[in-house]
């Protein structure tokens, strides 16, 4: 940036227990069990609860998993959220076998802000692509 200002931020997951544990090891394992999605859904909801915490010239990038993207909570979930100051980076851990379902799912964001942007990139898509 020209400026020198900070235009954004990530949300990464760190969990303060001993002895210590990767977050992939911690979304795994609640992945296993069956509470990976509330898991996601609940540091997806810490990170965005600290959104106004920034400028609002500044955005927020987010991991999400293909099956929080695809959870029904997602879409509701972002509803009161400015989609310019999101990023959404699609988490290489799962493979994606058709996007058609995520673009789906991502279309509210869309309708709200057209000319926002969605970007993956993972080890199944040989190339970034946008839409």
């Amino acid at each position: 940036m020209a400026d020198d200002r900070l235009v954004g931020v990530e949300a990464l997951t760190r969990v303060q227990v001993r002895p210590y544990r990767s977050p992939d090891a911690w979304f795994r394992d609640a992945y296993e069990v069956g509470l990976g999605p509330d898991l996601e859904i609940e540091t997806l909801a810490t990170a965005l609860g600290g959104l106004d915490l920034f400028p609002t010239h500044m955005f927020l990038a987010l991991n999400v998993s293909p099956d929080i993207l695809l959870d029904q909570r997602f879409s509701p979930f972002l509803e009161g959220v400015d989609p310019k100051r999101l990023v959404l980076e699609l988490t290489e851990h799962t493979a994606v076998d058709d996007y058609r379902p995520l673009m789906t799912a991502l279309r509210p964001l869309r309708d709200r802000a057209p000319d926002w942007r969605s970007t993956t990139w993972g080890p199944d898509t040989p190339t970034c692509s946008t839409s």
